[in-house]
């Protein structure tokens, strides 16, 4: 294109869609789009996409990938329960799930979210009015508070996209709409990695979703998640578009939000050329589960989007455009409407975007337990004098959150009891066989204990054979 450099290395990704798919997409939505803004976009978003994923920032574009720990007994597939999304962490310090939901969460456990294989959890008691108000709430995307386990090292999280004169550009529809009309992007999804799954996993009951005590439980479906959430993701081609009026009658969005469409090209096995340009290596045989059934696609709601806008000076840096909101297909394609991103990273920011998504309740339901939770960790510490490690894994894996700090604090204490004895018991351990080093180990060990779910009685064994095992 005239003027615009940055689009004369051989490194482009092969792009999944024609000049001529572009031109029966404009000729079913009666829209004039330009496919050389499409390619250009395109090869931006593609190649910003796979300098982030060969860089140790990776996880920036992974989805978080999100399930409650029970489900509905009117569940018949894994895919009406698992939901994308992201999790952002803002100036404050806070975590935020912002992504899809299902209607088949219910409450008695906890909501559990993996991304890049750090689990985000929100616990609430039997009765909570947490997951009717996610249920009751006009928009397919919720915001909500979480906990993290164990977080280590830099959190990652999308950045925002960056504009010609600015370094934030805002909401990408506003950019497209004052430019071509037409636009490119990525959604990051790990759809594929389920449709490969046996019929018996996929299935509810079956292997991952079972019935324990008349309801539904998704143990053995959260390990699942917080493995495919370490892998890298899917990538699907997606043309952004102006409001498309035929899709947005058929959609019936009721939001506030501004929010636009896309389509993505199916067989979704077209992708694969695309696929393999972004997993290099063993991860490039992932590319071969894209598959063109889309009775799947539900659980693709949430699924970030991700672009980045090419000026004069080339391109852009890549950046979060939407998230995928709802969907149904239109002819050769999947005709997608996706909401405006989050693009304030602050509470007050992720607070007024929750009041714009019209999920204001169950965000400050989800602000009190973890306010509740929060509180009790305190407590833990300064009572039984436990470390911040120990203390944070009694509270997100032991306990029931409630609003009332009191509450979480004496379901807790037997827990907090039994730890502070194993840690002075493997403590005097250790002094008295002089691994003296060993000693920083302990609270590692025993929080690592609680986490693996281990039962009480064999907390002391598990710490002081998980420390031990560091003498090599």
């Amino acid at each position: 294109m005239g003027g615009r450099r940055g689009l004369e290395s051989t490194s482009n990704p092969p792009l999944p869609i024609s000049a001529s798919d572009v031109s029966a997409l404009g000729a079913m939505i009666q829209f004039t789009l330009d496919y050389t803004t499409i390619r250009d976009q395109g090869v931006c978003t593609g190649r910003g996409l796979k300098k982030v994923l060969e860089s140790e920032a990776k996880y920036e574009v992974y989805p978080a990938l999100t399930v409650s720990g029970r489900v509905s007994t009117s569940t018949t597939n894994i895919f009406q329960i698992l939901r994308h999304g992201i999790i952002i962490r803002t100036a404050e310090g806070n975590y935020y799930y912002i992504g899809g939901k299902s209607n088949y969460w219910i409450q008695d456990r906890a909501l559990h979210a993996y991304q890049g294989g750090t689990e985000f959890v929100l616990s609430s008691e039997s009765g909570s009015r947490l997951f009717k108000e996610i249920r009751d709430s006009p928009s397919n995307i919720v915001v909500l508070q979480v906990r993290g386990i164990r977080i280590s090292g830099t959190w990652y999280q999308p950045s925002q996209l960056e504009g010609c004169q600015t370094p934030v550009l805002g909401w990408i529809m506003e950019w497209i709409q004052s430019t071509s009309g037409v636009g490119a992007g990525v959604i990051m999804n790990y759809v594929a990695q389920f449709t490969d799954l046996r019929k018996d996993f996929i299935e509810v009951p079956g292997n991952l979703v079972y019935e324990s005590g008349g309801h539904y439980t998704t143990d053995p479906l959260q390990a699942i998640l917080r493995s495919f959430s370490t892998k890298p993701p899917f990538p699907y081609f997606m043309i952004l578009t102006k409001i498309v009026s035929q899709l947005e009658s058929s959609l019936g969005i009721p939001l506030q939000i501004p929010y636009s469409f896309g389509f993505v090209l199916f067989p979704a096995s077209v992708m694969k050329d695309f696929c393999e340009f972004f997993l290099v290596g063993k991860p490039q045989e992932y590319c071969n589960y894209l598959v063109s059934d889309t009775t799947y696609n539900e659980s693709i709601i949430g699924a970030p989007i991700f672009s980045s806008i090419i000026c004069p000076s080339g391109c852009k840096r890549l950046g979060l455009a939407g998230l995928v909101y709802k969907g149904q297909m239109v002819g050769d394609f999947l005709g997608l409407a996706y909401v405006k991103p989050p693009t304030d990273y602050t509470d007050a920011g992720i607070q007024a975007y929750a009041q714009e998504l019209g999920v204001s309740n169950a965000l400050q339901i989800s602000k009190s337990l973890v306010g509740g939770a929060s509180r009790a960790e305190a407590e833990l510490i300064s009572v039984f004098g436990l470390s911040a490690t120990v203390a944070s894994a009694i509270i997100n894996v032991l306990v029931t959150w409630y609003e009332d700090w009191q509450r979480v604090f004496e379901e807790a204490k037997p827990y907090a009891k039994e730890a502070r004895n194993v840690v002075n018991e493997v403590r005097d351990f250790l002094n008295k066989i002089r691994e003296y080093r060993l000693l920083s180990y302990v609270d590692e060990c025993l929080a690592e204990t609680i986490i693996s779910n281990e039962p009480l009685e064999y907390w002391y064994d598990a710490t002081k054979g998980c420390v031990t095992s560091k003498l090599g």
